[in-house]
This record gives C-alpha cells, structure tokens and sequence, in this order.
C-alpha cells in the first residue's frame, strides 16, 4: 500500500471484539463516500480478505497514530437501499398515523351515540339561548315549551335561578291550561292536565323509554325522588304502568 493520503478508521460487522481499525483510504474510494459509509476492506496480510465495515471518521494520514492494517477496496452503493428504507418509513408512519385517525373517528363516533353527548348538547345549547333571552325577560317561549324541553328547564334553571324559575312556571301552567282546553276536544286526545310541571316532565320522559337513573341524572335528582313521582303520576291518572302513560303524554 503506498500513495494514499487519508485514513479511515473502520469498525468491522463480523469482528466481535468491535475494534477499530486504521485502513487506507486512496483519493478513488474517497469521492465515493459522501453518501455511503459502508465499505469492503482488506488486508492483515491476506490480500483476498474482502470484510464488511462502516467507517467512524477520515483524517490525513499525518495525524495517523495507529497501525495500517489494510485498506479500502470498496464502497457499497447504499442508494437503491436508502430510497427503499425511506419508502418503508413513510408507509410506516402513515398506516399509523391512518390507525390514529381511524381511532379517533371511532371514539367521535362513540361519542355521538351516547344519550349523554345528546344530553350535554341539549344543555349546552338551551343554556346559549337562556343567556341571550334573560337580560330582556324574554322567558314566555321557554315556559309555554315546558313539555317538550323535556327537563331542561329543571336541570339548568331551577337551582341556578330560582325566580326566574318560578316565573317561568307560572307562565307554564296558565298556557297549559289553555292549550289542554283547546286541544284535548279539538284532537280527542287526553294529554294530563293535572300532573305538575316536575311531574310532568318525569312522565315524559318514562313514557320515552328513559330509566329512572337516567331521569334522576338528567333532573340531578334521586332516584327515590323519581319513584316518589312516578307513584303520584299513577294514582293521579288512575294507571298502573309506563306503558299507559302514552295516552296522556305530547307525542
């Protein structure tokens, strides 16, 4: 070996003892480098030797202190590997990033079909238009609606704003009064007219298939407190079951 300038310290795949080794590196096997680092070396005596290994670093042989063992013979063209490997990678990340997605939609999706999200939404949006209808008392829509908010008049007003609550149910009870008189005739129906505004609403709810534990949640009541009405709505319409109460109940 003679006429090189640089040294390449090469660490060698199928050397266990993971050594360093001093190999030279001729100006031809240089240029080819820059992008691949693994390269085929020979020597210790043995000029048919070929060994696989990857350089660490290149110097000039001047600040060489470390015996030449042999030299590069070849750089392994690693171009065709890398687009490969870099092809892999991004299938990789987007399967996962896919699998990610496809996750989440699925959880958004649950989300969207339990009863509490539809809860939460009622709330949300009856509370927006509370908000806006309050500063200029505009509460003759929300307590003539009393039946069909289905609770949400319990659940959001009754605790956080008790007068404006009793306000609303005084409004409640002189519609419903009209209404019933206009209506039961008028359709040969016999929507109850003697049930109070809890009560009603409590039987509205039953009569949609809701548990007691999910009215008691929904009007943050107790379930005793649920069974307690649902008694005095049977006695006060002289029925014996949920499934009678359709007849009385807004459809």
């Amino acid at each position: 070996m003679k006429d090189f300038n640089k040294v390449a310290i090469v660490n060698l795949f199928d050397d266990y003892a993971c050594d360093d080794y001093a190999v030279a590196l001729y100006d031809d096997e240089a240029k080819l480098i820059c992008d691949s680092w693994l390269v085929v070396v020979n020597g210790w005596g043995n000029e048919n030797a070929r060994v696989l290994g990857e350089i660490k670093r290149v110097f000039p042989i001047e600040d060489c202190d470390k015996e030449i063992v042999g030299q590069v013979i070849g750089v392994v063209n690693m171009d065709a590997y890398n687009k490969r490997h870099i092809e892999e990678k991004r299938l990789k990340e987007t399967a996962e990033k896919k699998a990610t997605i496809e996750k989440e939609l699925e959880q958004e999706i649950n989300k969207y079909k339990t009863v509490t999200y539809y809860e939460d939404m009622a709330k949300k949006y009856f509370m927006d238009a509370w908000l806006m209808a309050k500063p200029d008392s505009l509460i003759e829509g929300i307590g003539e609606h009393h039946g069909l908010l289905q609770g949400l008049i319990e659940t959001c007003i009754r605790n956080d704003y008790p007068e404006d609550y009793q306000k609303i149910i005084r409004i409640t009870y002189q519609f419903s009064y009209g209404w019933r008189r206009i209506h039961n005739p008028a359709t040969d129906e016999n929507i109850a007219d003697n049930l109070t505004t809890m009560e009603f609403t409590i039987a509205m709810l039953a009569n949609r298939g809701w548990t007691n534990t999910e009215i008691a949640l929904h009007l943050n009541i107790t379930v005793r407190t649920v069974k307690q009405h649902l008694s005095s709505i049977f006695n006060k319409l002289n029925i014996c079951n949920r499934r009678q109460l359709q007849i009385y109940m807004l459809k």
